[in-house]
């Protein structure tokens, strides 16, 4: 049986743009750092590292909402804002550290050595693939074709519209159709922030030391 959601409910098309702010993160995250194992330039995971925080900041907005706005959750509307504000900074020094890296030099000197390790970790078989994104054996092919790279550029806009959508749906009516066992809480709310963001981190963290080797 279907509960009565609050007045302050989101709507579905409202849930869509919040689930779709934090999957298309995901996503730019992983597509820096398919770059990095492509172009061998090592920076640019420390401008994975550095979306982190921003990355957990959507998801405080996420976690309000989907308690209701809860009163016992009001911390988080400060602690997003907080986030929100070092993400642009850790952004900032990422990309500080990639300007420094590129005008060294020494990004296209580590280039060529690391354009060395991953084409032999591809003979070997070992895939650098990360969760959310395909290995650069795979990305080299997808960017040769063109006529590919359009058709799977419309297949990956319509994934993406389902996904987004799909977990609109599931956020809204989920919680109205299973109780929740639990009641709005600040430990639970750092749960759902900070177990995906760890998850995420520890998955860049993976292709980065792959990559080292």
């Amino acid at each position: 049986m279907v509960r009565t959601e609050p007045a302050n409910a989101l709507s579905v098309p409202t849930w869509f743009v919040h689930t779709s702010s934090v999957w298309e993160w995901v996503v730019a995250m992983q597509l820096v750092a398919c770059y990095a194992r492509v172009s061998g330039e090592k920076a640019y995971y420390r401008l994975c590292y550095g979306m982190l925080p921003l990355h957990a900041s959507s998801l405080c907005a996420v976690t309000y909402h989907f308690f209701y706005n809860a009163p016992e959750l009001n911390s988080l509307v400060t602690l997003q804002a907080a986030l929100t504000c070092v993400g642009n900074t850790t952004l900032l020094l990422a990309a500080y550290h990639i300007y420094n890296t590129e005008i060294s030099g020494e990004a296209s000197t580590a280039s060529a050595a690391d354009a060395e390790e991953v084409e032999e970790a591809d003979e070997d078989g070992d895939n650098v693939g990360g969760l959310f994104f395909p290995s650069e054996v795979e990305v080299a092919s997808f960017l040769r074709d063109r006529d590919a790279a359009v058709e799977s550029a419309l297949g990956f806009g319509l994934k993406a519209f389902a996904v987004c959508l799909s977990s609109a749906l599931a956020v809204k009516y989920g919680s109205l159709l299973i109780p929740l066992p639990f009641h709005p809480s600040e430990a639970w709310a750092a749960a759902i922030i900070v177990a995906p963001t760890i998850v995420l981190g520890l998955d860049i963290l993976r292709q980065d030391k792959l990559l080292a080797k």
